[in-house]
């Protein structure tokens, strides 16, 4: 996401308080600190009434020690919870009582200890770190970029996007990893690995719903690979979808991965375990590292109608 703070010279330490103000405290949370919680830890532990509602994956609270010195904006990353058991002493004997125990790990570790308390049915009586829940708090102007979903002619007065809306970390819900990914900015290329084309035959596997999946046993050339399948005859378009060419078509959608060797089908009605003929060529992955530079614009070429040849 885009920002801009009305400044040429702020930089973004100097806009972070600002920008990063897309929550506020809120009212106090459902849940109390089982403990202390000590510094650097990614997890914190809680408890709670069975009837309250259990923290959510994406939620974000502010945790403030005792003598409110010290506070911290903490979001939850996991929760696993679990009904126990207690048992504390009022005075003159020893009550059990149940209460849900939820353990939440964090996106980022504590900066200090957090003050909590062994759980009663109550209060603690004794002083504790707070605990608030947060809102969306609209302080600042976000700009982000949304494809078109439909085609825009001149003249047109209105335009129609996918949707209005980007999430903002960390008050997104939903999170997936990149597994096997690279630090820097990378380009892939598929490079043939055969100067000829490879025939081979595969069956299908049901995976769920009207979608099935087969593999090539090794990656392919994008623009190389033809599939026969009930008789029907498939074309890869290069871009990683498999096009009806010719013959029945049974399905409302085909799919190849060239890098994995894999092809994803989705039948039109029913699933398929059928066997295919495909030929390919073979090819591998290869990754580069991209490399920068620069080029110096002079105040000739800079003016209106200059141009640059590398």
């Amino acid at each position: 996401m885009l920002f801009n703070t009305d400044s040429q010279t702020d930089e973004r330490l100097d806009a972070r308080d600002r920008i990063e103000s897309y929550v506020v405290p809120g009212i106090k949370a459902s849940w109390e600190l089982v403990g202390n919680q000590l510094e650097g830890q990614r997890a914190v532990v809680g408890y709670q009434r069975e009837e309250w509602a259990v923290p959510e994956i994406g939620e974000v609270y502010k945790l403030i020690t005792p003598d409110e010195k010290i506070s911290q904006f903490i979001r939850i990353t996991s929760v696993s919870h679990s009904i126990e058991t207690f048992t504390c002493n009022n005075g003159q004997e020893y009550v059990d009582f149940t209460r849900r125990k939820v353990e939440m790990e964090i996106s980022a570790p504590l900066v200090t200890t957090f003050v909590g308390a062994p759980p009663v049915p109550g209060e603690p009586e004794e002083e504790t770190s707070r605990i608030q829940e947060t809102q969306i708090a609209d302080t600042s102007r976000y700009y982000g970029i949304q494809p078109m979903s439909a085609n825009i002619t001149a003249g047109d007065l209105t335009v129609k996007a996918e949707s209005v809306y980007a999430p903002l970390v960390p008050s997104a819900k939903v999170e997936s990893p990149l597994l096997d990914q690279y630090g820097g900015y990378t380009g892939k290329t598929m490079v043939a690995t055969s100067g000829s084309n490879r025939s081979i035959s595969c069956r299908f596997v049901h995976i769920s719903g009207n979608q099935s999946r087969t593999y090539l046993q090794r990656g392919a050339l994008p623009g190389t690979l033809t599939l026969s399948l009930e008789g029907g005859t498939f074309e890869d378009n290069g871009a990683g979808s498999l096009l009806h060419k010719s013959g029945t078509n049974n399905y409302s959608k085909l799919t190849v991965d060239y890098d994995l060797g894999e092809i994803n089908v989705w039948r039109a009605s029913s699933y398929t375990t059928t066997t295919t003929n495909a030929s390919y060529q073979p090819a591998v992955a290869i990754t580069g590292t991209a490399i920068s530079g620069a080029i110096p614009v002079s105040r000739s070429q800079a003016k209106i109608g200059g141009s640059i040849t590398p």
